[in-house]
Formats: C-alpha cells, sequence, structure tokens
C-alpha cells in the first residue's frame, strides 16, 4: 500500500507538470525508462518476499508441546534461511519506495542549487502523510526481519509476547489503513482539481491577450438556443461572406480583400455621372473566370434551394445538406453550360459531314487536290529562285 500511494503520487506530479505543455518531456528519455521498470523491480522483490515466505510446510507452528520439542521442532522451522532471505526482500522494495520518491521529486518539483538546498527541497516536497506511513512500512519490515532472529516474539508461538505482537506487528499496518483513508477522505478529486487549474490558466491567458468572455446570459438574449444547426451554419456564412469558389473550393483572405477594397472605391468614386451596370454575366465579363466577380452581385452569389416538403427524413437531411453545400461553395455550372451551348450555337451550324463521293464529282473549274492550278502565283512560285536560308530566323 505504501508503494502504491508513493507512485500514485508521482504519477499525479507527472499529470500536473506535463499538462500545460503535453511535449515538455521525451518518451525516450532515461526517466520515462525508470519509470517504466520501477513497478517491475519492486514487485520483483515483494513476489519473492512471498515466495520465500508463504509456500512452505507450517507443521513446526503446532510441534510446542514441550521445551524440548519447542527447541528442537519449533525454532529452527520459524529462524530458517528463508525468512531471512524474506526480510532482506522486503528491505529491498521498501529502498525503491525511497527512489521512486525521490525520482519524482527530482523530475516533477522546481529545483535547488547547492547540497544543503536540494536536501532541504527533497524534504520539503515530501507530503506529510509519507513522512508517517513510510516510517510505518520500515517499522513493519523491521519486525518481520527482528522474529526471524528472535523466537520469543515471533507471532507463530504459542504463548509469545502479546504487547510486542500487535503493537509492532499489526499496529503500523492498521495506521497506514487509516492514514490512508483520511487522506482519501479530505483530498479534492484529481480529475476535478486538473480541470480548475486548466480553467485559471486560460483566463490568465485570456487577460494578457484582453479577451472579455460573455456571460452566461448573452446567448439566450441573441436567440441563439433557438437556432437550428443549419441557421447558425447559415448565420456564419453570412457573417464571414461566402466567397467565389476557386479550384480548391477555398477563396483566400487576400484576394477577397482586394477584391471588396476595389468595388468600394469603384463605388465611392466621385464623377458626375453615375456608375451604368451591365449585366452581371459570364458573356460579357472575360475575367469572370479569374476576378470573383460572380460574388458582386447579390443575385448571383446566393444559392435558392426548393424546401423539402415530404415526411422522408433521410431525404431532408440530404436536402439540408445540399442547400448548405451551395451557401458555402457556390456554383455557377448551369449558367455556365447554358453560356458554352450559346457561344457554339452563334457560329452557325456545323459543316457537313466528309463524303467520299463528292471529290469524284467535283468540277473541272476547280482543280482538286491531286490537280495543278495555273494562276499567277501558281506560275511565280514555280519560277522563283529557290531561298537560300541564312539562319534558323528564317525558318
Amino acid at each position: 500500500m505504501t508503494w502504491e500511494a508513493v507512485r500514485h503520487w508521482g504519477s499525479w506530479q507527472e499529470r500536473q507538470y506535463v499538462d500545460p505543455n503535453p511535449f515538455i518531456l521525451r518518451d525516450d528519455d532515461r526517466r520515462s525508462k525508470v519509470e517504466f521498470w520501477l513497478p517491475l523491480w519492486f514487485y520483483l522483490w515483494l513476489w519473492l518476499n512471498f515466495f520465500m515466505v508463504v509456500p512452505r510446510s507450517w507443521k513446526f507452528t503446532q510441534l510446542q508441546h514441550s521445551e524440548e520439542q519447542t527447541l528442537a521442532k519449533a525454532v529452527p522451522g520459524a529462524t530458517n534461511t528463508r525468512f531471512k532471505v524474506g526480510a532482506f526482500c522486503l528491505v529491498v522494495a521498501w529502498l525503491t519506495i525511497v527512489f521512486s520518491l525521490h525520482h519524482s521529486i527530482k523530475h516533477y518539483k522546481p529545483r535547488h542549487r547547492g547540497i544543503v538546498n536540494r536536501a532541504v527541497g527533497f524534504l520539503r516536497y515530501i507530503p506529510f502523510r509519507f513522512w508517517l506511513i513510510i516510517p510505518l512500512s520500515a517499522a513493519t519490515i523491521a519486525y518481520q526481519a527482528f522474529i526471524s532472529w528472535e523466537f520469543d516474539y515471533s507471532i507463530v508461538k504459542y504463548n509469545g509476547n502479546i504487547p510486542v505482537i500487535y503493537c509492532w506487528g499489526f499496529l503500523p499496518t492498521l495506521l497506514i489503513l487509516y492514514i490512508q483513508y483520511l487522506y482519501g477522505f479530505f483530498s479534492p478529486n484529481e480529475d476535478k482539481d486538473l480541470i480548475r487549474k486548466r480553467r485559471e490558466r486560460g483566463e490568465m491567458i485570456n487577460r494578457e491577450l484582453g479577451i472579455v468572455n460573455k456571460p452566461a446570459w448573452w446567448h439566450r438574449v441573441r436567440g441563439d438556443h433557438l437556432l437550428s444547426f443549419k441557421d447558425k451554419l447559415t448565420r456564419n456564412v453570412h457573417e464571414i461572406g461566402g466567397g467565389r469558389a476557386t479550384g480548391r473550393r477555398i477563396e483566400g483572405d487576400a484576394e477577397r480583400d482586394l477584391r471588396e477594397e476595389a468595388l468600394a472605391a469603384a463605388r465611392d468614386d466621385d464623377i458626375e455621372m453615375g456608375h451604368m451596370h451591365r449585366p452581371l454575366d459570364a458573356s460579357n465579363n472575360p475575367r469572370s473566370d479569374r476576378a470573383g466577380t460572380a460574388s458582386i452581385s447579390s443575385n448571383a452569389s446566393r444559392t435558392f434551394v426548393q424546401p423539402y416538403t415530404g415526411k422522408n427524413e433521410r431525404r431532408r437531411h440530404e436536402r439540408n445538406m445540399e442547400a448548405v453545400a451551395g451557401i458555402l461553395f457556390p456554383n455557377n455550372l448551369a449558367e455556365d453550360r447554358a453560356r458554352r451551348e450559346a457561344q457554339l450555337g452563334l457560329d452557325g451550324p456545323p459543316p457537313p459531314p466528309y463524303m467520299d463521293g463528292q471529290g469524284r464529282g467535283r468540277s473541272s473549274g476547280r482543280p482538286g487536290s491531286t490537280g495543278r492550278s495555273n494562276s499567277t502565283e501558281t506560275n511565280n512560285s514555280i519560277n522563283a529562285p529557290p531561298q537560300q536560308i541564312r539562319s534558323m530566323l528564317d525558318i
């Protein structure tokens, strides 16, 4: 129990130390390796004590009918080597507890310079209950080691010393239990205390940055508790402004600011004649694909979706998601498709398909692809001297 108390206290110190910055400590340093192997080391010696003391024949405790039988059978069985080795294992385990306490104070408490200051700081950082339970656990171990040599005070003696057995053997263990009970009853919950410290750090950071949190009644006065998720999302989009959808569906803040400044400058321009706005469509705006002018007009930047009036909840949810996606990422796919069809129709109908017989029925007034023309340009090109290429620039 003393080991678990010290180990839990060290874990609590680590949580407080790491909570402000989770990356302040490394995971592969000596500290982490010691904390990994230390419990295994402690329980190794604890189990060695158990196997040295418990799994054995206890028949010698019954052989105390006479003084000669006690000296011949009971005393050698109660003070043999296994009890002495078990006491040694407990001593190693107790030293491991002290080392674990020193390890936690060294890594998770402020350090002091100088040997004297370090010793004073180490003693000052030890919790008060450890000043009680660690000596009590040492007293229990000392009693087990003592009865390994002295049979008169052993708990297996038929007519042993009752005050020594109860005051030295059982009372320290009982006091450790009650001390732990009282500490757990009066100490605050560690998780709640950690949440309180996080809140205090957040308030301190907000004061340094000049951030004032709104009171609890602020959201109810504004009516935020009456809005649905879709209404809140739509309001946020209208507050920040839905920009032009680019190739990655995102419009940079700088591009949007420049475009809004240019629009404000154009509106505030002091000219005698007002602006004559032309229809903002893609056919008369050559830079509609880059300048983001589609968002200037409110009609072009809004997406109206017919509300779903059916009873299918899944389809209503899909319709709402499509409406929100249209608000967040507006597009003009239908207008672009109509514009491309109109541009294709301006050049007239497409040319007729190629007919193989058309070349055979060609009139004699126009030479075919294999014939020769007798025009002046043809004669000049034939009679002219060949062109001399002086460099690659003439080609």
